[in-house]
């Protein structure tokens, strides 16, 4: 049943790599050729953020309430349509903010139930067929293609290949589409184990009240009925906290260090713009191999030693960038380290800890789970972009990596902290 997982990791991987070539293809149009003001390009960048924080918590709950395999299979449907529907409106010269805005923001609702619905599927996969884990595996293909995409849409935007890239962006769609349609489908019927969790759920969401036992709650469980249901649950549970408060805090540290790195190397040390994008590669490549890797050895270790090695690469890294920023000599090779050691412990922990908090979660919680997790992980986005820009202008560049470099110091300490607790 091997083929099962290779098929459903395709789709994931076409599914992803047609939506990030669509959207950063659009980022091109949007500035070179429609010639967007930067309020237009603010309420676009901004408005998937909003609705994420609005509606990801419903969409969880109500994925959790259906059959995942067909919510994903209509769901990619829809994002096909829209893909195409995009790639029809450049070819024929419709697309304007209020094309693209409604379509962005189709595409932003139709993606949190995608994003839901492809988890849970993927664990009934993996507790129904045998091999490696499958949910570490997506997390690290999800990666790959946030690496990958840009370097294809840069080449793609160098020839203005534009109609090419939103045509090729929407048979990817449409593929990832069929993949789950047709084979994956067709051979999660004649799974067992599949089969029978399915039904099981079935029948027991269709059971009155009164023929349901009661369960009796433990301290660990968080009654169902509530808006903040997942949050509650990541609260009550360390299993489900420690590794949300990870992938968090690496996405504050990334959000924080963007702006006074992009500075300091260009503005600062004067750093030509070719040796900068060359970085950018260094970063990217060290991202793909550890996207490939890690996969690989989740299983081998346990999640505190992944941790520790985690969370100590990310403050190597910002000991690297606060040694540029001090001595002022190499700083090219420093921030090439940097990049690379950043850029490979952010992977290890994100989907060490993916594979981790799905594990921990309770099998009817799992997209309420993720959702409110995702809106934690995403909220610290914003808060430290900001806090690193005004810091930086009022503070200076020392300042600024010194807190970086604390910041990674506290991850490190609550990694070990929280991880001995539980073994």
């Amino acid at each position: 049943m091997k083929s099962i997982r290779y098929l459903y990791l395709g789709s994931n991987v076409l599914d992803a790599f047609s939506g990030r070539t669509a959207g950063l293809i659009t980022q091109f149009i949007v500035v070179n050729q429609l010639g967007f003001e930067g309020r237009q390009l603010a309420v676009l960048n901004s408005l998937s953020i909003v609705l994420y924080l609005l509606a990801a918590v419903p969409i969880g709950r109500l994925v959790d309430s259906l059959p995942p395999l067909r919510v994903l299979i209509g769901s990619l449907a829809v994002k096909a349509l829209l893909l195409s529907a995009l790639a029809a409106l450049y070819v024929a010269g419709g697309l304007s903010f209020w094309t693209i805005l409604i379509l962005q923001v189709m595409q932003s609702f139709v993606g949190m139930f995608i994003d839901n619905s492809q988890v849970i599927t993927a664990v009934k996969i993996q507790e129904a067929t045998p091999g490696p884990k499958l949910v570490a595996r997506l997390e690290a293909a999800d990666s790959a293609v946030g690496i990958a995409a840009p370097g294809v849409v840069s080449l793609l935007a160098a020839g203005e290949f534009y109609r090419e890239g939103y045509l090729g962006a929407a048979a990817l769609g449409i593929c990832a589409a069929m993949l789950i349609a047709g084979p994956v489908r067709l051979r999660l019927a004649g799974t067992p184990g599949f089969v029978a969790s399915a039904e099981t759920a079935q029948s027991e969401a269709a059971q009155p009240d009164s023929a349901q036992p009661e369960p009796a709650q433990s301290e660990g469980e968080v009654r169902a009925g509530s808006f903040l249901d997942g949050f509650r649950l990541i609260i009550a549970d360390r299993q489900v906290l420690l590794p949300v408060l990870l992938i968090a805090a690496g996405n504050l540290g990334l959000a924080f260090s963007d702006t006074p790195q992009t500075l300091f190397l260009l503005r600062e040390t004067a750093l030509d713009p070719s040796a900068y994008a060359s970085l950018k590669m260094f970063g990217a490549g060290a991202g793909l191999v550890a996207s490939l890797i890690t996969p690989r050895i989740i299983d081998r270790f346990s999640f505190f030693r992944l941790v520790v090695v985690a969370t100590l690469g990310q403050l190597v890294a910002t000991l690297f960038f606060l040694a540029a920023v001090l001595l002022r000599s190499q700083v090219y090779y420093l921030a090439a380290a940097s990049s690379v050691v950043w850029t490979m412990a952010v992977v290890l922990i994100n989907v060490a800890a993916m594979d981790y908090l799905v594990s921990a979660l309770p099998k009817g919680k799992i997209g309420i789970g993720l959702a409110s997790m995702r809106i934690v992980c995403m909220g610290a986005v914003p808060v430290g972009a900001m806090l690193g820009g005004y810091i930086v202008d009022y503070v200076g560049y020392t300042f600024s990596a010194g807190l970086w470099t604390g910041m990674a110091l506290a991850t490190f300490v609550l990694g070990i902290s929280l991880g001995r607790r539980q073994t």
